[in-house]
């Protein structure tokens, strides 16, 4: 699997607890979601990817919530 920008000397990757939903940021502000039960990881495409015109630096933290609704997401540049 590819995905671009994704060269970080620390890679911090998120899964919830029952690993449903898996999510990886990248070095652009981009935050790759798979949902595991779909065969996402496996075919090597995410279900969803998210970006924020206001976070353009590495996203170093990603979490969900306990319910799965939302996800957070922490770049160097404080967004």
């Amino acid at each position: 699997m590819h995905l671009q920008c994704i060269n970080l000397a620390l890679i911090n990757f998120h899964s919830i607890y029952y690993f449903t939903y898996l999510a990886l940021g990248n070095q652009v502000g981009k935050i790759y979601i798979w949902d595991t039960t779909q065969n996402d990881v496996i075919k090597g495409r995410p279900s969803v990817i998210l970006s924020s015109a206001k976070c353009f630096t590495a996203v170093r933290q990603v979490t969900f919530s306990n319910d799965s609704k939302t996800i957070i997401g922490v770049c160097d540049n404080g967004t």
